[in-house]
This record gives C-alpha cells, sequence and structure tokens, in this order.
C-alpha cells in the first residue's frame, strides 16, 4: 500500500502523527522486553511534553477551528487530548505489575493532583 499524498502545509502534523504511533508502538515493545516501567512513565511525559502537546496546541487553534468545535471528529479528538494528558498525570498512580492495556483498571475520577478514587 503506497503512502497517503497529504497536501505540503499537512505534512509536518501528518508526520507528528506517526510519531505517536511510534510512541505507542514503543510502549509496547518496552513492556515486552521489561524495561522498567519508570523509564517507561519517564519517556511517555517527556513525550508529552516536548512533542504531543505543541501538536494538540497547533490542531486546537488552527485545524480545530476550521471544521468547527462542534464537528463530531473535533470533539472526538479534543477528548482524547485530555485524556492522553490526563493519564499522564494518573500513570504515577498505577500499579505496573502489567500493561495498562491489559488490565481493566479505570478511575472514576481525577483531581488535579492526580490522585484518582476507584
Amino acid at each position: 500500500m503506497s503512502p497517503i499524498k497529504r497536501f505540503a502545509e499537512l505534512q509536518g502534523i501528518s508526520r507528528e502523527h506517526h510519531d505517536g504511533l511510534l510512541l505507542c508502538w514503543k510502549i509496547r515493545a518496552g513492556t515486552t522486553k521489561g524495561v522498567a516501567p519508570a523509564r517507561i512513565r519517564r519517556y511517555c511525559r517527556k513525550f508529552l511534553k516536548e512533542r504531543l502537546k505543541p501538536h494538540f496546541d497547533i490542531e486546537e487553534s488552527v485545524l480545530f477551528p476550521v471544521l468547527g468545535f462542534d464537528h463530531p471528529g473535533v470533539r472526538k479528538a479534543m477528548a482524547e487530548h485530555r485524556r492522553l494528558q490526563r493519564r499522564s498525570t494518573v500513570t504515577r498512580m498505577l500499579p505496573w505489575r502489567s500493561p495498562w492495556w491489559k488490565r481493566n483498571w479505570k478511575p472514576t475520577s481525577v483531581s488535579r493532583k492526580g490522585s484518582c478514587s476507584t
């Protein structure tokens, strides 16, 4: 399958999406290979701060207003942005015996300080 052709103006943001998918792959590979959970957490937090947060800011300030904030795709993306940002603060509270995608743990509420109740 050949790559999808993008407008030149959107190629950078498209590459950033690919980098986000690569992060997910790295998390899975790291947990499979026994990389220390604290190391994975540190990498994820750094990636969020340095790469994803600026990407989210561009999407939210430049791209989303074009479609309108009531557009279903925009609403879904905004919810995913918030969820990823919350997850970066909640993960320090999680037990790291198994990867989070293999557990059924879900917080019912999250405070500003990152504490959660189940």
